[in-house]
Order: C-alpha cells, then structure tokens, then sequence
C-alpha cells in the first residue's frame, strides 16, 4: 500500500467514526443542562449529605431511563441515523451502538457525579481523574484501535466514560 492509499483509508475511517458518534455523544447535553440548572442549589448544600444523597439518587432515577430510551433508539435506530448521513456510512450501526453503551453511562454516573464534585468544591478531584483517563485513553487506544480499528475506538471511549463515572460516583 501506498502513503496515499493509507492516508485515505485513515480519512474515511475517522470521517466514520465522527458521523457514528456525533449524535450519541451531543445526546449528552441533556444531563448537562439539568446539572447545571442545580448547580447553584446543589452548591449551597454542599455540606449537607442527605441532601447530596437524595439528589444523586434522584438525579439518577431521572437520567437512567432516559438514557435507556436514548440508548434503544440508537441501537435499533442506527441504520436509519447512517442513511442520513449518506450511503457511505452505512454498515457501521456496530459503532453507533457501543457509543449508546457510553450514553448509558455518561447519562448515569459520568456527568451527574463529575458535576456534584465540581458543585461540593472538589472540582481539582474532576482534573485527576481527567489525567488518569488521559493516559488510560492512550493504553486502551493503542490496543483497542490495534485490534479492532474505529470499532477498538469507539469501545476505549466507552469504558473510559463508565470508568470516569464510576470513578466520580
């Protein structure tokens, strides 16, 4: 294979990649806006743990079903989401369902606690464990994308979300 030929080959699969993760990973913005929403009031009690208990509880009795209807239409969706972005898409739903994995979550554990952290002053607690997924990212990347391909990618970006969830929770 040529440079040129390899070049390209790299280009239609990130240019894949981005088309099967873009809708999973803007769905994201849902638990974000709500978050924020209480950011205030869940600064000001800060200290009071029942609170902090309830609301985390709350907060994911909300957001674990949303993202369970999200997850769904994604998987049994993404055929339909891939015709839109055009014929050279499709074939990769394989990817469009792992991010829906991720959505899970992201929707669960990964946005609701990062931002509790940031909210009770912990917020240099959200900077370590970006670093540590960081370097995660590389390890799993370099495996996972060695192996699989896009598909190695979109899986490394899945269980990096559930792991910083679980992390933060």
């Amino acid at each position: 294979e040529t440079a040129e030929s390899l070049a390209k080959y790299v280009s239609e699969q990130t240019a894949i990649y981005r088309v099967c993760s873009i809708i999973p990973l803007a769905s994201f913005v849902l638990p974000l806006a709500l978050i924020t929403t209480d950011f205030v009031k869940v600064s000001e009690n800060a200290s009071d743990k029942s609170f902090l208990s309830n609301y985390a509880l709350n907060t994911m009795k909300l957001l674990f079903p949303i993202s369970l209807v999200i997850a769904a239409v994604l998987h049994f969706g993404s055929d339909w989401i891939l015709w839109v972005f055009g014929e050279e898409y499709q074939g990769n739903g394989e990817l469009i369902s792992v991010f829906a994995l991720a959505v899970i979550g992201a929707f669960t554990l990964r946005i609701p606690f990062g931002n509790l952290l940031s909210a009770v002053g912990k917020a240099n607690w959200n900077a370590y464990i970006s670093f540590g997924v960081l370097v995660l990212n590389m390890v799993l990347n370099y495996y996972l994308v060695g192996k699989m391909g896009i598909l190695g990618a979109a899986w490394a970006t899945t269980i990096l979300i559930w792991i910083s969830g679980v992390v933060n929770y």
